[in-house]
């Protein structure tokens, strides 16, 4: 059974931490996505003693300083021992006033971490709470998330929190046998004498399998809550994860609810183990299901941070690389409060950075970053340095997948990010939304970007569906309807519609100039995944809801026949006025594929 308790019980007065005070100032966020080989034995647990990792992360203090950053993340098990010890012994390196810094510190031996203890009781400048620690099992090393804030009186509070439960599958090996487990976790509420509404808290990776969420919810209810998970986790994605989150985020819950997850970065091995699924995210909940502002996307998108939505929650998930990223978030509105109720989007992504071997620090990847599709050499997070001055690996970008067609078929390759998702979305008929959404195991497969391995897989099955369309568009075995384009189309997005409620078609008369192109000389070529007659045919009548009332015959639908085995053109709804009072009396024209 784990035990919640509120952080300004165990300490003097404190009058706020910019995560807890109500106002309308957003928090800032700076965040280390690392990558590494860092080692697991059943005597420490996992660390590293690389002398890059180390500078790395003595360089993340040094940029949190400058940036005045007011909530510090890094993930599980990565910040180093040393460069904790150089933050306590030096008063220059402390958090500002209102900030706290939140660090999954590598593995320590129990005995180790208690000298540790004496050590940064002794220096008069601290204050050490150690009532997690005293309530740790009796085992070898333990992994704990050290939280970091100046007190009133200008001490360093220094907040260890433990893992409550040991990872459940590969990492049993090291923690099931040699974890001290703790039952304390901690909820910052710390907003001075005001009667503030917002709370925060940490987990540490599988602590989602132990700590129920509606414990969370109970003990912290009628307030606004923001959740750092701190992980080490090959299934960032897993079952119990997704349900745990999925508790918090109910969109009936009545009150702002925000979720970061940070993981470390594809490429990061122990041993045999491989991560290549990071999916460092930030959730929120949206109360109508709408996309945000195409500004904002497309903002967040030049900067490393690209969205999905599913159902009622928005997803901002990070790029897969190592990075850091500084960013602002929201807190909940406090009704009743003094201020103006100013409302920000969130997350605002306002830096991306890289590290540099050579300089042996972080910098700022360059701005106006317009995406990882662009057919100019890539730079900035879609293209971010490497120390051998290489390009990042072009694998994660949609060129990697979508091959050149020919001039006339070569649109996606050199549009824009948000006309580029709504031209896919047209091709697979789930239009913009469905290009942009995560599935229930919030699985993106956004043809544009990928967030992992596993979303390339899904991305490849598209790509491969996308190559098939464009053969058969090529055929020109166009229906009677449509025989002005023959010899005459070419691919093609009116960006000024790509985002309006009623589509239009991605097919466009090639002997007009863009000028002169009008959305309803357009055609819809779409792929369907549907393999029946009657499944496409329902299909078309959905899609027929989401197209301009003038546009309806100009649709084709592509679909394999599992009865001929072959691709058919489905094209009965043509001639019709109203698609949705189509009699599909018309017989079906068959394509060979």
């Amino acid at each position: 059974m784990v035990e919640l308790a509120h952080v300004s019980t165990l300490i003097p007065f404190h009058s706020g931490l910019q995560v807890c005070v109500s106002d309308s100032r957003p928090i800032q966020v700076l965040q280390w996505q690392c990558q590494g080989e860092p080692t697991a034995d059943l005597v420490r647990g996992v660390y590293t003693t690389n002398p890059l990792h180390i500078d790395k992360a003595a360089d993340f203090i040094r940029l949190a300083k400058e940036t005045c950053a007011e909530l510090v993340l890094t993930p599980e098990y990565s910040f180093p021992c040393e460069v904790l010890d150089m933050i306590i012994g030096d008063t220059k390196l402390w958090p500002d006033k209102g900030s706290l810094w939140c660090l999954g510190m590598q593995g320590y031996e129990r005995q180790e971490f208690a000298g540790k203890l004496e050590l940064w009781t002794s220096s008069g400048r601290t204050l050490v709470v150690r009532g997690a620690f005293e309530r740790l099992k009796q085992r070898l090393f333990i992994d704990t998330l050290i939280y970091l804030f100046v007190l009133d009186d200008g001490r360093l509070c220094i907040l260890p929190q433990f893992k409550t439960i040991p990872m459940s599958d590969k990492w049993n090996e090291y923690e099931g046998k040699g974890l001290c487990t703790s039952d304390l976790i901690y909820v910052f509420d710390l907003c001075g004498r005001s009667e503030d509404q917002n709370r925060f808290l940490s987990i540490l990776c599988s602590d989602a399998l132990g700590v129920q969420a509606q414990e969370v919810l109970d003990f912290t209810q009628g307030k606004h809550l923001t959740i750092f998970h701190a992980q080490l986790n090959q299934e960032p994605r897993h079952d119990d994860f997704r349900a745990f989150r999925g508790c918090l985020l109910d969109r009936y819950a009545g009150r702002d609810i925000r979720i970061l997850t940070l993981n470390w970065a594809a490429g990061t091995t122990i041993e045999h183990l491989h991560f290549s699924k990071p999916w460092s995210a930030f959730y929120k909940k949206t109360a109508r299901r709408e996309l945000p502002e195409q500004r904002h996307r497309t903002s967040n998108h030049a900067k490393g941070t690209y969205f999905a939505l599913h159902k009622f929650t928005e997803i901002w998930y990070s790029h897969r690389e190592e990075h850091c990223k500084r960013f602002d978030i929201n807190k909940g509105f406090q009704i009743g409060a003094s201020y103006a109720a100013t409302t920000h989007p969130e997350p605002i992504t306002q830096d991306y950075f890289v590290f540099d071997t050579e300089q042996q620090s972080w910098n700022s990847a360059p701005s106006g970053i317009h995406g990882p599709h662009e057919p100019h050499e890539p730079s900035g997070p879609h293209g971010a340095r490497e120390p051998n001055g290489n390009a990042e690996p072009s694998g994660y970008s949609m060129k990697a997948f979508i091959e050149s067609h020919g001039q006339d078929y070569d649109y996606p390759l050199h549009a824009a990010p948000h006309d580029c998702d709504a031209f896919f979305g047209l091709c697979f008929g789930h239009f913009l939304e469905g290009e942009l959404s995560a599935a229930d195991d919030e699985l993106v497969s956004r043809m544009l970007f990928g967030s992992d391995e596993e979303s390339d897989q899904k991305r490849n099955e598209k790509a491969l569906q996308y190559k098939t369309l464009i053969k058969l568009i090529k055929k020109q075995d166009f229906p009677l309807e449509m025989q002005e384009l023959t010899d005459n189309h070419e691919l093609y997005l009116d960006s000024q519609t790509a985002e309006d409620k009623l589509k239009y078609g991605n097919v466009y008369p090639k002997n007009l100039s863009p000028e002169q192109r009008n959305p309803f000389q357009s055609a819809l070529f779409m792929i369907s995944e549907h393999k029946s007659r009657e499944q496409v045919a329902q299909q078309v009548d959905e899609l027929s809801r989401k197209l301009h009332l003038n546009f309806r015959n100009r649709v084709v639908v592509y679909y394999f026949s599992a009865e001929s085995n072959k691709y058919e053109r489905f094209d009965e709804h043509l001639q019709q006025k109203r698609i949705d009072k189509a009699t599909y009396s018309k017989s079906l024209s068959s394509i060979k594929g």
